[in-house]
């Protein structure tokens, strides 16, 4: 194996450990004060009580919206790896990170499922430490519970009406703070995603085919529990199924041994024998 694609898997791991987050402060303090100002300039140029209403109301509009923008600035922080773009996936196909990676950790989960919640960080971490090597693709399998379909349902829907981006933003709200279950109409509208577009999708149920499409494609590739993740070679379409919640260690494992078997195929043919598309990114996009 040559020294740059042999260390490549290891880097990540190492720079997983080693990464920094950084982010700004939100002064509530300062940004209330520069509300109060703006009302008391709406109030000083108003000249007739009407007018004053109307100017305080758009002035307070104003407010919501801007603070409605913040928010959702802030929730999609961290989600810039997913593209909304469709170079390189298809509609409705949820992909973090670079369509032309190298390896694709297709994840089979349920929202309801708690080591899915545990895991949920895992393959972020490993996709955001790759530079571009390792993609991760998610696949709603909705088995535990009906809140499990309803939500599962509400990702595809926030999908369609909003893009790729909002897909990942309302999975991870939905394992942070399981209790927004409640109000998924206004998870969907915090993101972004038109109310009414969204409510009608909702109504309609118009992904539910998909979704059980879904389930059953994860079976028939032996995956019965969740989260369940197919490490696929996307060079040689060789996969291998890990299930459970595992260490970060285990998938930068097996990453490593197919790309060492390919190269060991590509001197000795005959070393790995014929490898096989993969079937599980083959089918209905999940």
């Amino acid at each position: 194996m040559s020294d740059k694609n042999s260390n490549k898997l290891v880097v990540i791991a190492l720079a997983v450990t080693c990464a920094t987050v950084a982010g700004g402060m939100f002064y509530q303090s300062h940004q209330t004060q520069k509300r109060m100002d703006e009302l008391a300039q709406t109030v000083q140029s108003a000249t007739s009580p009407e007018r004053l209403r109307a100017s305080i109301e758009t002035t307070l509009a104003d407010i919501r919206a801007r603070e409605a923008d913040q928010e959702r600035q802030a929730l999609f922080e961290g989600y810039e790896a997913a593209s909304d773009s469709l170079e390189g996936r298809k509609a409705g196909q949820h992909i973090y990170g670079s369509t032309r990676a190298r390896f694709t950790l297709v994840e089979f989960a349920d929202t309801q499922c708690g080591y899915c919640k545990r895991f949920h960080e895992t393959p972020k971490q490993i996709v955001d430490a790759s530079g571009g090597t390792v993609n991760w693709e998610y696949k709603n399998m909705p088995i535990l519970s009906p809140t499990s379909q309803v939500q599962a349902h509400a990702l595809e829907c926030v999908s369609e009406v909003k893009g790729n981006q909002a897909f990942w933003v309302m999975l991870d709200q939905l394992y942070k703070h399981p209790g927004q279950d409640a109000d998924l109409n206004g998870l969907a509208t915090r993101l972004g995603a038109g109310p009414s577009a969204f409510k009608q999708c909702m109504t309609e149920r118009r992904h539910m085919d998909k979704l059980q499409q879904s389930v059953a494609l994860a079976k028939s590739n032996g995956a019965n529990g969740t989260p369940a993740t197919f490490v696929v070679d996307n060079k040689t379409g060789q996969r291998i199924l890990i299930g459970g919640a595992q260490p970060m260690e285990t998938y930068l494992s097996v990453m490593r041994r197919l790309q060492m078997q390919d190269e060991e195929g590509a001197k000795d043919p005959k070393a790995t024998g014929a490898l096989q598309p993969s079937a599980v990114t083959q089918g209905t996009a999940g």
